[in-house]
């Protein structure tokens, strides 16, 4: 029987809480959810994206509430698509992003896992961005990996283009699944949706309609794009900390200051046009830089459903900009999908991590008649057991079988046995008593003999790393004392 996992999402431009239930041998979504922010909740999240007052105690009490309306939207979802509750295996939940600054170190996501635990009595798996950040990454984007299992063609370049608050890509290089990277490039829905809903009072411009009306204001555009976070190489990643209206208002502010300001220019449609401009060029560069403008580009996310803001990508692009849709995945779901997806894939690393753990019932023992370092360090039993192995407490054999014990037993032929020593052959070869006789170490001294007489028996065993020499790769001198 197939495993579901349960994907959720929730990202920067907080429109709404995104779930999925889906599996992936094959790949299957069974069903999918999207879960409205109460106003009160959302304005909250929102304002804790920005240094205020009481944050702690703002950020405990919103971690609270999100977690119990993604706990209780998982159940509903279960119950109206009658799924198996034994099929579902884990919940992979991203959290709400409030604070995102890799440039200091850390990053911030809420929605309590164990609330959502208690609630839905399934395993969650979180913190993605953290563990990513721990582990050198930027904790964004965090879907290359499975966007590649997904798209990754042997023949053609795939860009997977994700457009919600801020666009993300996944650059896959074809025939090559160790090149695969991901960052962000810039805002996306984000400011255009705030700047929309200021001056229409809608939630995001439809279909670009609005944008449509305008024409991007050039000296503006070139204020905008010179944010730092443009210039910067990637990987690298961007959220609301850098991109907000305030921060838009400020541009516009300047922007109106300077000297090449133009009054005629200045209408919240030719912004909003200007804002949209942002948002491709800054795609555009990504993928013309990194070398896949002849390749595919797969769009998934809010922005695709602006067709003003497609239209324009393929303008600017010289290759095919498809929705995920044609490709069997709605655009809406990815992120959510995505998210079931890392889930299973942890769940699988767990299970074999398990499966290698020690058990109690079996005993591992290691045999080798060459100890090295590693062997010592996997089997060996240190003296001071609750102590780090160090050099007084290195760790020792549980036992030591010599090779003597092992020719004694018969384990080891001993190919000793039937030689004679250079020594005892001199002596039985000159069959008289001057073997016996003492000589005077000066004359010694000047008789040599090159080699042993032709009817002595003679055996030479040197040993080098443990392995024996044959005789006739030595010169052998012999001196005869």
């Amino acid at each position: 029987m197939t495993a579901i996992y349960i994907g959720v999402m929730t990202g920067t431009s907080m429109d709404g809480v995104d779930i999925a239930a889906a599996s992936f041998d094959p790949l299957q979504l069974h069903a999918a959810l999207t879960l409205e922010f109460d106003p009160q909740l959302r304005d909250e999240l929102m304002a804790l994206t920005l240094p205020g007052d009481n944050e702690i105690d703002r950020m405990g009490q919103a971690d609270a509430a999100l977690a119990k309306m993604i706990g209780h939207g998982i159940n509903r979802l279960i119950e109206e698509n009658n799924l198996d509750c034994s099929r579902i295996k884990a919940i992979g939940s991203h959290g709400q992003t409030i604070r995102h600054r890799p440039e200091h170190g850390f990053t911030l996501q809420i929605g309590d896992p164990n609330i959502i635990t208690e609630i839905t009595q399934i395993p969650v798996i979180s913190d993605f961005r953290r563990r990513d950040m721990a582990a050198g990454g930027q904790g964004a984007p965090l879907v290359p990996a499975f966007h590649q299992a997904l798209f990754q063609h042997s023949d053609i370049h795939r860009v997977i283009l994700n457009l919600g608050g801020i666009a993300n890509v996944s650059l896959l290089t074809a025939g090559d699944p160790q090149s695969v990277c991901g960052f962000d490039t810039g805002p996306a829905n984000i400011l255009m949706d705030a700047w929309c809903h200021r001056y229409t009072g809608q939630p995001y411009d439809e279909n670009g309609n609005w944008a449509a009306y305008g024409a991007p204001i050039r000296s503006l555009l070139d204020r905008l794009q010179a944010h730092d976070f443009f210039a910067k190489e990637p990987p690298k990643s961007t959220g609301r900390e850098d991109f907000n209206l305030e921060w838009l208002d400020e541009q516009i502010s300047d922007w109106r200051s300077a000297l090449e300001y133009d009054e005629l220019e200045d209408t919240p449609e030719n912004v909003q046009a200007t804002l949209l401009k942002l948002t491709t060029r800054a795609i555009k560069k990504a993928i013309y830089r990194s070398g896949m403008d002849t390749g595919e580009v797969y769009v998934c996310g809010g922005g695709a459903y602006n067709s003003g803001l497609m239209d324009a990508l393929r303008s600017l692009l010289n290759c095919p900009v498809i929705p995920t849709s044609e490709r069997g995945l709605p655009v809406q779901w990815v992120e959510a999908m995505a998210f079931a997806w890392l889930a299973q894939a942890h769940a699988a690393l767990d299970a074999a991590v398990a499966a290698r753990a020690p058990n109690e019932r079996i005993s591992y023992y290691a045999f080798t008649a060459t100890p090295k370092a590693k062997t010592l360090e996997l089997f060996g039993r240190r003296p001071k057991p609750n102590m780090p192995s160090s050099d007084d407490n290195k760790p020792e054999p549980f036992h030591v079988y010599t090779m003597r014990q092992a020719i004694e037993e018969g384990f080891i032929l001993d190919v000793l046995k039937n030689y004679t020593s250079y020594r005892l052959a001199y002596k039985l070869a000159m069959d008289s008593e001057e073997a016996d006789k003492e000589v005077d170490s000066k004359r010694a001294k000047r008789r040599r003999v090159c080699s042993p007489p032709e009817s002595t028996p003679a055996f030479f065993f040197q040993v080098s790393a443990g392995k024996p020499m044959p005789l006739s790769t030595f010169l052998i001198w012999v001196s005869i004392l």
